[in-house]
């Protein structure tokens, strides 16, 4: 009796064990699944955080870009009356008249996501003087690589527009103008925009690289002169 007994209490503990056994062993399950789900988590996140330090590095290489960029666009004028055209395009493009402005507005104020009024509302900002404002409403926009062509033209036109006028992006470009021409000092356009972003900022070194230009090409002093006084209102 006693040994059927102690049979029975074995049986009823062994399935005891087993049972706990079993809830151990999805306990353990569930915590190695967790453990999967978090870790997977953190590689994502990992790779999001990465992925946008990347698009800012890369927005950050379009304004110590710029340089280049100029020369690319110089070495096609070849012609002094293609060359004056450049130079009157380029000071004329720096403001925008009122009424254009008033235009624009109303247009964004009607369809504030539409890409292009939205883009035409930032070259108001920066036009006129916001340079914060434009540039964050360039960032909010997002990298222009996952913009359309026309899309991407656009956000290149305001950010260059930006760097060109901002007190911040006129210095970066102060820079790295300097550092191009080190490598290139017989490139007269360059010395013509370097003085151009010192004489906005107001730097007396402006002078120095005006008269670079002109040692390199007296026929220059035209427009070097038209420049060397030409400053922006909102810079002053």
């Amino acid at each position: 009796m006693r040994a059927g007994l102690k049979s029975v209490k074995i049986k009823v503990m062994t399935k005891r064990l087993a049972f706990l056994s079993s809830i151990n062993k999805a306990l353990e399950n569930r915590k190695e699944n967790w453990q999967k789900f978090l870790a997977k988590k953190k590689q994502l996140l990992k790779k999001k955080l990465s992925s946008w330090k990347k698009i800012r590095k890369r927005v950050r290489g379009k304004i110590n870009q710029l340089p280049h960029n100029y020369r690319n666009i110089a070495a096609k004028l070849a012609r002094p009356l293609t060359l004056a055209i450049f130079w009157l395009v380029f000071i004329t493009s720096l403001a925008l008249p009122a009424n254009q402005a008033e235009k624009i507005k109303r247009d964004f104020l009607a369809q504030p996501n539409n890409f292009t009024n939205r883009m035409k509302m930032i070259e108001v900002l920066i036009a006129n003087g916001y340079f914060e404002a434009g540039k964050k409403e360039l960032e909010a926009v997002g990298h222009p690589d996952f913009l359309s062509k026309e899309e991407k033209a656009l956000w290149q036109k305001n950010y260059l527009a930006w760097g060109e006028n901002s007190p911040e992006g006129q210095e970066m470009l102060i820079g790295n103008w300097q550092k191009f021409l080190k490598e290139h000092p017989d490139y007269k356009i360059g010395w013509i925009y370097l003085g151009y972003f010192q004489t906005q900022q107001g730097k007396e070194e402006s002078q120095k690289s005006f008269e670079k230009a002109r040692n390199i090409d007296p026929g220059l002093e035209k427009e070097i002169r038209t420049i060397s006084n030409f400053q922006t209102p909102i810079n002053q």
